[in-house]
């Protein structure tokens, strides 16, 4: 036990540590404490330790991708949307970015206090929601992000192809 308290200067302790002069005493744990240390009694409430479940984010395959001579290509395209692709020709590495922008008018996004208001508490459920998943994406060096801007909520994830 350390004493470093003004309170204890007054009082006689036996030992005084040799770098730093702090004052502390050492006693023996007593015998009921060590009992209750060494058999500690658990009351039962349904609940058990158990291993986590299975990382079923971890990547399996991390072979480099092959060379592409096409540096970026249109894959499809629609009236609001399009998707396009570009592979990393310099590292070869097998990541992947996924980027999506909602533009929404909905609660009035953007356009008032009560719209602000409603994003940010949108925004901390969802992170709330995708705690414990989001765990698990660290672990398998998965990241998401949510952004919100000020005409769009932007959504980015970013890891290992395999898995992503």
């Amino acid at each position: 036990m350390f004493l470093t308290s003004k309170k204890f200067e007054d009082q006689q302790l036996p030992m005084m540590e040799k770098w730093y002069s702090i004052r502390y005493n050492s006693n023996k744990y007593s015998h009921g404490l060590m009992d209750h240390l060494c058999l500690p009694s658990l009351k039962k409430n349904g609940k058990t330790l158990d291993l986590p479940l299975p990382n079923t984010l971890l990547p399996k395959n991390f072979d480099l991708l092959p060379e592409v001579v096409k540096e970026i290509e249109l894959i499809q395209k629609w009236d609001d949307c399009e998707v396009w692709h570009k592979q990393d020709s310099q590292f070869k590495r097998p990541k992947g970015i996924v980027k999506l922008n909602l533009y929404t008018n909905d609660c009035e996004y953007a356009r008032t206090t009560q719209g602000r208001l409603f994003e940010e508490v949108w925004l901390k459920c969802l992170k709330e929601f995708l705690r414990e998943f989001t765990y698990m994406a660290k672990c398998a060096q998965l990241n998401f992000e949510a952004i919100l801007g000020s005409r769009s909520i932007t959504l980015t994830w970013t890891g290992y192809s395999d898995s992503l």
